[in-house]
């Protein structure tokens, strides 16, 4: 932490109504992303598509366990994105923290971690859903629509928030 963080103000930022709703999307996100491949373990081929092309076409298939790395990978960063809920004082803002926007800048960074929590865990789940899919032969590419509306939320989340943050710096 720089002593420019350490000067910061700490505070403790109870959860809102929308952060409590928008962890429980993401629990029961990250709960369907780790049981989803239990449910269909047994059918699945030995083989699945591990790597897609930009045109969402699978590039190179490998063993059926590298469906575990989806989950894993959303697991991981669901951990990190709880861990650092309670740091706000050490994240990056572009504009100087006081003692008087301190509040409103940590309130704002903590709903775009949330929203962006959700976001990730569902980009996660939602390729674990398209892989199978694939592999079972329902499909033949990525869903690109599917990518756009979650890029599209990932994107409006940081476009709201980025607003906000410089309104209320």
């Amino acid at each position: 932490m720089s002593q420019k963080d350490s000067r910061r103000p700490r505070l403790k930022i109870g959860r809102s109504r929308l952060e409590n709703w928008l962890e429980v999307v993401a629990i029961a996100s990250l709960i369907l992303a780790i049981v989803f491949p239990m449910t269909v373990w047994n059918e699945l081929p030995e083989e699945i598509p591990v790597d897609f092309s930009l045109n969402g076409q699978p590039s190179l298939w490998g063993s059926k366990l590298s469906i575990w790395l989806y989950p894993v990978c959303a697991a991981i960063g669901y951990l990190v994105m709880t861990v650092a809920r309670f740091y706000p004082h050490t994240f990056h803002y572009s504009v100087r923290i006081t003692p008087e926007n301190a509040r409103r800048q940590y309130q704002n960074a903590l709903y775009w971690l949330s929203w962006t929590k959700v976001s990730f865990i569902l980009t996660f789940g939602f390729v674990e859903w398209q892989t199978v899919r694939i592999a079972f032969g329902e499909r033949d590419r990525l869903d690109w629509k599917g990518i756009v509306v979650l890029l599209a939320i990932f994107l409006g989340v940081n476009f709201v928030y980025r607003d906000r943050r410089d309104r209320d710096g």
